[in-house]
């Protein structure tokens, strides 16, 4: 028995590392010295968003929405084969409320997803100041000054 939950953890963790890797590289490799511009950084946004931070007390948009929508098992929905209309709906909902984070700021963000998928504020608030925090990271650039050092 502990070797089939050991088996399951690790094709969980290996499933995760896909996905990572699936979202980042489309992405590109980042310039030196240049901060993110603002699709990639959108990209990454989302990638960070899409997992549950518990150390951070955020739980991933994917997850608000798919609650919001009353959709249950949104990490049932990833593993099945192919897309789904309602994983990409979900995805869709939280690329948009990322998208308007990176251009309008966080409570327009909110209000989206409040309005698109009754998804509850103080959740979505807290998911979008992490991001907001990584946000600030990713526009403020000090790889020249620390090379220089």
């Amino acid at each position: 028995m502990i070797s089939s939950e050991h088996d399951a953890r690790v094709r969980q963790l290996s499933e995760q590392l896909i996905e990572i890797e699936q979202r980042l590289i489309p992405t590109g490799l980042h310039v030196f010295g240049r901060a993110s511009e603002l699709k990639e950084k959108a990209d990454l946004l989302r990638m960070v968003a899409s997992f549950d931070r518990p150390e951070h007390g955020t739980r991933a948009l994917s997850h608000l929405v798919a609650e919001g929508l009353r959709i249950n098992g949104y990490a049932q929905l990833v593993q099945e084969a192919g897309t789904s209309e309602t994983k990409e709906l979900v995805d869709a909902i939280v690329t948009a409320s990322v998208n308007r984070f990176c251009e309008e700021g966080c409570e327009v963000a909110v209000e989206y997803l409040i309005a698109k998928a009754n998804v509850d504020r103080e959740e979505a608030l807290a998911t979008f100041g992490l991001l907001t925090n990584v946000s600030e990271q990713l526009d403020s650039n000090h790889e020249m000054e620390s090379l220089m050092r």
